[in-house]
C-alpha cells in the first residue's frame, strides 16, 4: 500500500511539473524564499495567490539593511524618497523590495512599495545561489492570477 502511495504521489508530481513547470518553479521560489529571503517569498506569495490587500512585512531584518540604513541616512521628517540599488548590496531585501520607497515620520520611518511585477520579460532578478546565478524574468510569475498590491514595512 506505501509503494502504490509513493509512486501515485510521485506520477502526481511529474504530471504537474510536465505540465506546467513554470508554476513550479515559481511555488518553489516561495518556498525556497522562506529561507533565503522570508519579505521576498511573502511578496512573491502575495502577488500569486493573494487578492490585492496591503501586506505588512515585519521589520526585523528590513530595519538593519545596510540599504535601508543608509537610505534613512539624513531624512528630516516628512520627507520621502525613492531607494533603487543594486542586487549585490543587499541580496536578501532585492528579492523583496526593489525599488522602494522610504518616508520619515515623526515616530520613525515607513518603507513602502506598490508592487506589480513586469509582464514585457525585460525585466529580470538575478537568484545568488552562492556558487552561481540563476537570471530569472520577473514576467514568469504570471502563470497565475496576479494582483498587484501595496507592501509597507513600519521601522
Amino acid at each position: 500500500m506505501r509503494k502504490f502511495f509513493l509512486l501515485s504521489a510521485m506520477a502526481i508530481v511529474v504530471i504537474f511539473i510536465a505540465l506546467n513547470p513554470k508554476k513550479v518553479f515559481v511555488i518553489s521560489m516561495i518556498v525556497g524564499g522562506r529561507i533565503v529571503s522570508p519579505e521576498g517569498s511573502d511578496i512573491l506569495y502575495q502577488y500569486c495567490f493573494g487578492n490585492g490587500d496591503t501586506l505588512k512585512l515585519a521589520s526585523g531584518y528590513i530595519r538593519n539593511s545596510p540599504v535601508v540604513v543608509k537610505s534613512m541616512m539624513g531624512m528630516k521628517v516628512g520627507e520621502s524618497k525613492k531607494v533603487e540599488f543594486r542586487q549585490a548590496e543587499d541580496w536578501r531585501l532585492s528579492y523583496a523590495l526593489n525599488p522602494f520607497h522610504i518616508k520619515r515620520e515623526k515616530n520613525g520611518y515607513l518603507v513602502y512599495q506598490y508592487i506589480e511585477f513586469d509582464r514585457s520579460g525585460k525585466i529580470y532578478t538575478d537568484l545568488n545561489l552562492g556558487f552561481t546565478k540563476i537570471r530569472v524574468y520577473d514576467n514568469i510569475v504570471h502563470v497565475f492570477n496576479c494582483k498587484p498590491f501595496v507592501a509597507v514595512c513600519r521601522l
